[in-house]
């Protein structure tokens, strides 16, 4: 396969995956529901303030709270 090709095929893959996490509404018309993007951010910030407050709550009993 030369360059010009797979340079093409990664950028339609990495834009339609963009396309998708957003919601995929332009193509479809897709109406409800929740993006995949709103989802995955949530799930991120969940767990990163779970992770953070973990790390806090460790460091406060460490230095004996």
């Amino acid at each position: 396969m030369n360059k010009p090709v797979l340079y093409t095929l990664t950028l339609m893959t990495f834009l339609i995956f963009f396309w998708w996490l957003s919601g995929g509404k332009i193509i479809y018309g897709f109406e409800g529901g929740i993006p995949p993007i709103v989802e995955t951010t949530a799930f991120i910030f969940k767990n990163f303030q779970l992770g953070l407050g973990f790390i806090f709550n460790s460091l406060a009993n460490f230095l004996g709270r």
